[in-house]
């Protein structure tokens, strides 16, 4: 006998009319233990993968990429390494870096990073900021901390370096008076 274990259905979806068709393509496959077909793997009307039956659109993987950027500093620093490289699955981006500097070339002035693969999400009430950093050579007793965050709807980050008692500070000139290292990870949400 002939029995359905297994489909990919191409349904309509709402209404069609002779200028609008919206259709979705549908994989069913069947567990153990059953004998029904279940959605597994949907490719939506409007773009974008959802998995198990979840038809909102909200919720469909809408993009997949990775590669490589530069991040850039604005200050009085030369650097001699910028790289990185990211991964960017629906609106998560995930993004790390490297940075070598040689000694402070001006005094004054702090540092501003910025060349994020893509933009922080653009609403302010629900920031979220990435914050996994390491750091060699940023000041002189090698106890403070580093601490890394998005700035919303732009390509820039912050940068604080924290004191042995937790106090927080921005990293200016004066703490960079030697070559240094920087490596990290963000993970940000862009729009």
């Amino acid at each position: 006998a002939n029995v359905a274990c297994g489909a990919i259905i191409g349904r309509a979806i709402g209404t069609h009319t002779t200028t609008s068709r919206p259709t979705a393509i549908i994989f069913h496959t069947t567990a153990s233990s059953s004998a029904t077909p279940t959605e597994r793997v949907r490719i939506q009307e409007e773009g974008g993968i959802s998995f198990n039956g979840d038809t909102t659109q909200a919720n469909a993987l809408s993009d997949y990429e990775e590669g490589t950027w530069t991040p850039t500093i604005n200050g009085s620093l030369t650097v001699s390494i910028a790289e990185g490289r990211y991964t960017k699955v629906g609106r998560l981006v995930s993004a790390s870096a490297r940075l070598d500097w040689n000694a402070n070339s001006g005094a004054g002035g702090g540092i501003g990073m910025g060349g994020l693969p893509f933009a922080t999400m653009s609403d302010s009430s629900t920031r979220t900021a990435g914050s996994v950093g390491f750091m060699i050579g940023f000041d002189t007793d090698g106890n403070k901390q580093l601490v890394i965050g998005a700035v919303h709807n732009t390509t820039n980050l912050y940068v604080q370096l924290l004191n042995d008692n937790g106090a927080g500070s921005a990293i200016g000139a004066q703490n960079c008076n030697s070559s240094g290292e920087l490596q990290f990870t963000i993970t940000y949400q862009t729009s």
